[in-house]
């Protein structure tokens, strides 16, 4: 299997906390994973944020209920991460 993004983020958007799961893949196809939680309020989305790029990753996948997924998306399109769903 081609791997498209060596770095990316899976997203659980919860009402007051998110899941976030960053597969990072090197050079020998060998993928390890970095799990981490955060509150919904804006100074951990922010830190949310911030994780991401840290870990140099740059394009996020959520799985977002209702709304609460708007407040995520915002946040990280002002950092140029790329999101993706089947919501929007």
């Amino acid at each position: 299997m081609k791997i498209v993004f060596p770095v990316c983020c899976g997203v659980d958007v919860h009402k007051k906390v998110i899941v976030a799961t960053i597969a990072i893949t090197d050079k020998s196809n060998i993928t390890h994973y970095v799990v981490e939680s955060f509150s919904t309020i804006n100074a951990d989305l922010y830190r949310f944020r911030t994780w991401l790029l840290e870990h140099r990753c740059f394009n996020v996948c959520m799985k977002p209920p209702g709304k609460y997924w708007i407040f995520v998306l915002n946040i990280l399109e002002d950092a140029e991460i790329k999101v993706a769903s089947g919501w929007f």
